[in-house]
């Protein structure tokens, strides 16, 4: 079962990227898996309320091994949806149920609006002017990133969405008026990582990453977007599946 199947190491390994069935002719003694839910949207806010919205938290990710006795119904949870004037929305979960139960938690929504992120498998960032990062939900990643700030400076900037190998970052951080950078993701077992069925993101250590946290926007400046998947700057292609944060107001208005 899945959308691609190949054998690395000896071992037969199945790829998911939409529902489907593991199908279970014998009993597995033991059958590894690595699982990971939709991420959570970033917030968005109306132009004049001149305050960015906070990253969405990346999906929970679970990895462990188990013994299967019958077919598995894979549930492959989306991303959530953004919307341009207010919160985004939760991720959805991903889910392995029949002969094996595992869930990965949909992330949080970054806020919009000076609202606060939402939890989930990891938390979304809090939007500008106070606004709170979420909590992560069952250790299956880490919290968003506040979006308080220093008023004038960087008050108006969002907090980063939390990934699974690291919390986002409040507003302010790491330069004044950006808005926080998202957690970082995770590489996939080395079980998994054969070179010639590359998938997931980018991260510090060649691909299969993934659940990183999205970038909160930034104060004023493109160049205070807040960068994706713990990447140092946004001037790259974001790691881990995240995204950077858009800056506020948006480029070319005034």
């Amino acid at each position: 079962g899945g959308n691609a199947e190949y054998t690395y190491n000896g071992k037969r390994v199945h790829v998911f990227t939409s529902p489907g069935t593991l199908s279970v002719d014998v009993p597995i003694g033991s059958i590894e898996y690595a699982i990971i839910g939709g991420g959570g949207a970033g917030g968005g806010t109306p132009y004049a309320a001149a305050a960015a919205g906070g990253g969405g938290g990346a999906g929970g990710y679970v990895t462990s091994t188990s013994e299967v006795r019958s077919d598995v119904t894979v549930t492959v949870g989306p991303g959530g949806s953004p919307n341009p004037n207010t919160s985004g929305n939760n991720g959805t979960d991903t889910t392995l149920t029949g002969g094996l139960s595992a869930i990965g938690l949909g992330g949080g929504y970054g806020a919009g609006n000076a609202s606060d992120g939402n939890h989930g498998g990891s938390g979304g960032g809090g939007a500008a002017s106070a606004g709170e990062g979420g909590a992560s939900e069952l250790s299956q990643g880490e919290a968003g990133g506040d979006g308080s700030g220093t008023a004038g400076i960087d008050s108006n900037a969002g907090g980063g969405g939390g990934g699974y190998g690291g919390a986002g970052g409040n507003s302010g951080s790491p330069n004044p008026g950006s808005g926080g950078t998202g957690g970082l993701g995770v590489q996939v077992p080395s079980t998994f990582q054969d070179p010639t069925n590359p998938y997931g993101g980018d991260g510090p250590s060649g691909t299969f990453w993934f659940a990183g946290g999205g970038g909160g926007g930034g104060q004023n400046d493109p160049a205070g977007e807040g960068a994706g998947g713990g990447q140092p700057s946004p001037t790259g292609t974001p790691w881990a599946g995240a995204g950077h944060g858009g800056a506020f107001p948006p480029p070319n208005e005034s």
